[in-house]
């Protein structure tokens, strides 16, 4: 979502802009293309043969008639964790990056916001959940487990959004609002059941990892938030159009990178 946010604000920018999503049709890969589900969201695809022209292995005569001829091939890797306007100034190339920033996109706000439109919900179980948000005082808390618990994604995420991080975050809401009910998304409900405690609480269990775009949409219903290190429940508290919501995110995000400009201005940061 941050990188078609970015491919967004370099149209705005007048730039010719196409989407490689090549990647998420891979077999091996963990991830698969579900932007589709956001209707007015359709990026222009780059063709197989364009994304060749940057990527593909060359043989060595071609590299050396390229270079003879002064034909570059730009491919620019920008994976810097933090704002950097370099991206602005690249007039041709291919370019990967993280974007992870709302600095990015935060003048074209209404823009994101419009494309980023949830699709209706279709089933009774997610309707109900969505009645009892609008009809409480309602703070989504996100808990990320699953892939996260394993011994590399540990080193990068793990011990950051700790027991203690949630204990505070729940103890804030309800010392300074009356009947609040927190509705909890995870991807493991059951280690979220034993160790969380608090007054109200409900504990969305109606989605799959092929309907989660409805537990993005329901964070996004709720007052205030409690985010994850995860850009899941990043999008599901920035898509919360609420005026006096209340997020809280980690006060660190990786372990591996020092990551300053994801935090939205606002937001409140708690230590694991």
């Amino acid at each position: 979502m941050f990188q078609y946010a970015m491919y967004e604000k370099l149209k705005y920018l007048g730039k010719d802009v196409k989407a490689d999503i090549s990647s998420f049709y891979a077999q091996d890969d963990l991830r698969k293309y579900e932007l589709g589900v956001f209707k007015n969201l359709q990026p222009e695809k780059a063709e197989q043969d364009e994304i060749e022209h940057y990527l593909h292995q060359e043989s060595l005569w071609k590299k050396a008639l390229r270079k003879a001829l002064h034909l570059e091939r730009k491919v620019y890797h920008l994976d810097g964790m933090f704002y950097d306007e370099t991206i602005y100034s690249i007039q041709e190339g291919y370019v990967e990056g993280f974007w992870q920033s709302e600095k990015y996109f935060s003048d074209i706000e209404k823009v994101i916001r419009q494309r980023f439109e949830f699709p209706k919900i279709q089933d009774a179980e997610n309707e109900k959940f969505l009645s009892m948000i609008h009809q409480t005082h309602s703070v989504s808390i996100h808990v990320r487990r699953g892939d996260y618990l394993s011994e590399t994604n540990q080193k990068i995420y793990g011990g950051i959004c700790t027991l203690d991080y949630y204990k505070k975050a729940i103890r804030y809401f309800e010392e300074k609002y009356e009947n609040v009910t927190f509705f909890v998304f995870s991807n493991d409900l059951e280690w979220a059941k034993e160790n969380l405690e608090m007054k109200n609480a409900c504990f969305v269990d109606c989605n799959t990892e092929k309907t989660a775009i409805y537990d993005m949409y329901l964070m996004s219903e709720c007052r205030h938030n409690i985010i994850a290190n995860s850009s899941f429940s990043w999008w599901g508290a920035w898509l919360n159009g609420h005026k006096e919501k209340e997020v809280i995110a980690p006060s660190k995000w990786l372990n591996t990178v020092d990551v300053k400009d994801i935090w939205c201005e606002g937001w409140m940061k708690l230590d694991g």
